[in-house]
């Protein structure tokens, strides 16, 4: 059996876009704040909710981002997040200090 990740990566690179866009900010993630001028049947809107929230489920246990504060609706990258954008957290504060 094969599994299709398609629509596990088209949420989660929209995810971890809009957490990028204004790192270290915490952004609103909920499906409604990105996709807000779409308008789907119930059924169908049910079913890409629950992909979106399974991709942040997915992002959040393997640490690409978190919630903060814990409990509300606002998440950022962590740094294991930005590293998929290429930056080294760690490094460039490093060489801030040095």
């Amino acid at each position: 059996m094969r599994i299709n990740i398609d629509n596990f990566k088209k949420y989660s690179f929209e995810i971890l876009t809009v957490l990028s866009e204004e790192f270290p900010k915490a952004q609103e993630i909920d499906f409604d704040e990105i996709y807000e001028a779409q308008e789907y049947e119930q059924e169908e809107y049910d079913e890409k909710v629950a992909l979106h929230l399974g991709a942040i489920s997915f992002l959040m246990q393997e640490e690409y981002i978190y919630n903060a504060p814990k409990g509300s609706s606002s998440f950022s990258l962590t740094s294991k997040g930005l590293a998929l954008f290429d930056m080294d957290v760690k490094s460039s504060l490093e060489h801030l200090v040095k």
